[in-house]
């Protein structure tokens, strides 16, 4: 039996976009290096403070991140925005057992990691972030179009760029490596949304 005589469309609706690239910045190990001066050994999960984007050592690093995320909001996702800015960047040092549970970036538009020296190590977990994603879910082949968790593998001088609001974490580290990354949060500058729809607001 035939159900369709015309020709099936299939639309894939509301997606959630992750963004990655490797070799991205090419002073990877003079970054490296100056995360390890201010790593303290002795401290479980250990966070650099959350401005290195200010710092002398990260203001190249933080130039590339800016225009990336530009090229890729504006001519990828065709947002319209007057400027981007880093709200904030921090290092990230986990040694094996170690993890970061699941949690979001709240008030910002976009995040991303970059890897400093992962090889080897624990990658990224990302999160379907439909409530009713999970209800009822049938078993099947997974594959990119019907999973609800999506595993990505971290690589050394590789970035994930997402938004800020989709559900993350890091799974306990194995084996004997540390892994070292950077994380930032971006806002976009200017007016962003529509006033008429009561969804809109001016960052600056």
């Amino acid at each position: 039996m035939t159900y369709c005589t015309g020709r099936l469309q299939h639309q894939k609706v509301f997606p959630t976009h992750i963004f990655s690239c490797d070799n991205f910045y090419p002073y990877h190990t003079e970054l490296l290096d100056a995360i390890h001066l201010g790593y303290e050994h002795h401290l479980p999960n250990w966070q650099s403070r959350p401005n290195l984007h200010q710092s002398n050592n990260f203001k190249q690093f933080a130039e590339y991140i800016i225009e990336a995320n530009k090229e890729i909001i504006r001519d990828k996702l065709r947002y319209e925005f007057d400027d981007i800015r880093i709200t904030d960047m921090w290092a990230n040092v986990l040694k094996p057992g170690e993890y970061h549970a699941p949690h979001t970036h709240s008030n910002n538009s976009w995040s991303g990691v970059w890897y400093a020296d992962a090889e080897d190590t624990s990658g990224i977990i990302f999160a379907d972030p439909r409530v009713q994603a999970n209800v009822i879910q049938p078993s099947s082949q997974p594959n990119i179009d019907n999973a609800t968790v999506l595993s990505y593998a971290s690589k050394t001088n590789r970035i994930y760029l997402f938004p800020s609001w989709l559900y993350h974490w890091v799974p306990v580290l194995k084996g004997n490596k540390i892994r070292t990354s950077v994380s930032w949060n971006i806002q976009l500058v200017g007016n962003v949304g529509k006033s008429t729809t009561f969804q809109s607001a001016f960052f600056e």
